[in-house]
């Protein structure tokens, strides 16, 4: 895959699509040529695992679980009692802002 593919997934996206599209292109060039029929059972076979890499990719995605508001994320820990009070200041001034706007 693409090296950075998994940092900017739209890049990644991007080429597998235009990968879609060049070998459904290769395929019609294929079909329009006469006695081109090696070429297009290969050109054939790498539309399907460039369509197979996609659906796998898309597929297998993992969604990211909503985190409740207030809750520490997972692994988070916070040991230190002036840390933890400062928290709670900002947490209480962004809701004071939050009702302010009326969100």
């Amino acid at each position: 895959m693409f090296i950075g593919s998994d940092r900017i997934p739209v890049i990644g996206n991007g080429i597998l699509l235009g990968g879609v599209f060049t070998m459904i292109y290769a395929v019609g060039m294929a079909l329009s040529s006469p006695n081109n029929w090696p070429r297009l059972a290969i050109v054939a076979v790498a539309l399907l695992v460039t369509v197979g890499i996609g659906y796998w990719k898309f597929a297998t995605r993992r969604t990211k679980q909503p985190v409740e508001p207030g809750a520490p994320p997972e692994g988070a820990t916070v040991t230190d009692p002036a840390l933890s009070a400062r928290l709670d200041a900002v947490e209480k001034t962004l809701d004071g802002i939050r009702r302010a706007l009326g969100d």
